[in-house]
């Protein structure tokens, strides 16, 4: 019986040495792409791969036995989806497949626009200001105006004089001779309404959803049909429905890419709800909601931006937000409509329990069920949205924003963060790991966080050195000041660090550092804007705890207003 369960145990231990970690793209370019996985038990690496299930281009293999594997194709054509078999043979044979795609070469700009429709605070801009009370729909008029050849438009609600009016473009489009498909939501779709019935008179086709999740994509791509496009090839995404409340009274947000490859995946996304690569939608093979397939490529190199891509439910998209969140060293900044996904709020509360104290969010409301406002307010500051004539709409949340040296992260697009949007809806991410697009996003969140109550200052701290120094803290500089100083300290060790401003009576004004951070210098950069202080003397203290120790100074600033 011993040596049975023995074989047992063996048997089951070699099964299990598949693939461990599941295979990526570690480097991608416009002509080649390094393949990076795990497995369990040393085997060979192998890669099959063609711009067909077939694998035409062939199978690579290193013969080397290893338990870390990485091959690099090359000789691709760039912005090009590929299939991609991943093998291992070892003590068994495991392979997985997937689909990925190169980058775009220089004939695509990779220009990347944000766009609110609101106010912004440029209080905390570090290099460009951020575009607010913008007209969506005039910019996304301006971008159909310009295509020469396709229109994919994938969106959940279409109504009022805005839709009567996109309606007018993309009709003028296909007299141009501009190719117009068109997918929305079943439970939104009105023949009778202006939006919907200018195009079926134009003959533009429409499709509705299948299922009975929403369709809750908002997605418009423009020439990427064209294969001799390239620059003229943009991807518009982000909260924004295109209706009149979502226009003119609700708070969104709209990023748009000029990149050929990324527009790759959102067309591949759109053809598998069309069921066809054609000018028309074949119905029996569309599929919508959980019936669809994770068959998309996810990441991409934009100009060395590095962007990933998602959709839901097929691609277990609440699993790739918990990644980023995982990644967070300092805060954690969030707006969403709703937050009723635990998996999501479980991951902030870890990160917190690790040392990331700066989180912030802006929720619309606290009523949809199962709402995670009670659970995350009791870690962190959440402000519910006080404009109850609008809904803040986004679904945004930013990753390390105030620290532009480390790695700012974006998350956003039209996923919710709620359990249907993550099972059943059709929804979108794209995650952009890049300190510019960070900081013109939270600009806009600075704005709603101060609208809505919010009285911490947001600050910005950058690791200048990395030696091993004696905890000390500066005199600000300039000082005295009116709205802006900077105060540089040291730490000998990693620890908990928090850095407040008192009163002469000792009353705590703000609190601009509450974070875990390594051992280095800093510098901090203080921004009074938003802050109403009188003038006079302050104190600020400076605290590290860490490695049994607990380490403060203090110093004096003035105020002159």
């Amino acid at each position: 019986m011993l040596k049975f369960f023995l074989f047992l145990f063996l048997f089951c231990d070699l099964y299990s040495q598949i693939i461990k970690t599941p295979p990526y793209e570690k480097y991608v370019d416009s002509t080649k792409i390094t393949f990076f996985w795990k497995t369990m038990s040393i085997s060979d690496s192998r890669v099959k791969i063609g711009k067909t299930p077939n694998f035409e281009l062939g199978e690579f293999i290193d013969t080397t036995k290893t338990k870390d594997h990485e091959i690099t194709i090359t000789g691709l054509e760039p912005a090009k989806i590929y299939y991609v078999q991943i093998a291992s043979y070892g003590i068994i044979k495991d392979s997985v497949r997937f689909v990925s795609s190169t980058s775009s070469d220089s004939r695509s700009s990779g220009v990347i626009n944000v766009y609110f429709n609101k106010s912004i605070d440029t209080s905390v801009s570090i290099w460009q200001k951020a575009m607010g009370n913008v007209d969506l729909k005039s910019k996304l008029i301006e971008r159909i105006n310009q295509a020469r050849y396709s229109i994919d438009v994938c969106i959940y609600n279409f109504s009022g004089t805005t839709a009567s009016q996109i309606a007018d473009a993309l009709v003028e489009a296909k007299k141009r001779g501009v190719k117009v498909r068109f997918i929305t939501e079943r439970e939104n779709y009105n023949p009778a309404r202006a939006g919907y019935s200018k195009l079926i008179n134009a003959g533009i086709p429409i499709l509705v959803d299948n299922t009975d999740g929403y369709m809750h994509n908002k997605f418009v791509v423009i020439d990427y049909r064209d294969s001799n496009s390239w620059n003229n090839v943009w991807v518009i995404t982000g909260s924004w429905n295109f209706t009149d409340e979502g226009t003119n009274r609700d708070f969104q947000n709209v990023i748009e890419i000029q990149d050929r490859a990324i527009a790759g995946a959102f067309t591949r996304e759109f053809e598998e709800m069309w069921g066809s690569s054609g000018d028309f939608p074949d119905s029996l093979n569309s599929k919508f909601g959980v019936n669809k397939t994770d068959n998309t490529p996810h990441l991409f190199n934009i100009k060395g931006k590095n962007v990933e891509v998602y959709f839901s439910p097929s691609d277990r998209v609440a699993s790739k937000i918990v990644n980023v969140i995982n990644k967070a060293d300092y805060s954690i900044f969030f707006a969403l409509l709703t937050f009723t996904n635990q998996t999501l709020s479980n991951a902030i509360y870890t990160r917190y329990n690790s040392g990331v104290r700066n989180i912030k969010g802006i929720l619309d409301n606290n009523t949809d069920q199962g709402s995670q406002y009670s659970f995350l307010s009791g870690f962190s500051e959440v402000l519910l949205d006080t404009d109850r004539t609008a809904l803040l709409h986004h679904k945004y949340c930013l990753i390390d924003p105030t620290h532009i040296y480390s790695e700012p992260i974006l998350v956003t697009g039209s996923y919710n963060w709620s359990n249907s949007a993550e099972t059943r809806n059709d929804e979108n991410v794209i995650i952009i790991y890049d300190t510019l697009i960070v900081n013109l996003y939270l600009q806009e969140f600075v704005a709603r966080y101060k609208q809505n109550g919010g009285s911490g200052v947001i600050t910005f701290v950058q690791e200048v050195g990395s030696e091993v120094l004696s905890f000390e803290v500066s005199q600000n500089y300039p000082n005295p000041f009116n709205s802006e100083t900077s105060i540089e300290y040291a730490l000998p060790f990693d620890g908990f660090v928090s850095l407040k401003v008192f009163d002469v009576l000792g009353r705590e004004v703000l609190s601009a550092v509450n974070s875990y951070q390594t051992a280095g210098r800093y510098r901090l950069n203080l921004k009074f804007n938003g802050v109403n202080l009188s003038s006079g003397v302050y104190f600020y203290r400076l605290e590290l705890e860490g490695s049994g120790r607990r380490l403060s100074n203090t110093k004096k600033m003035i105020i002159i207003k």
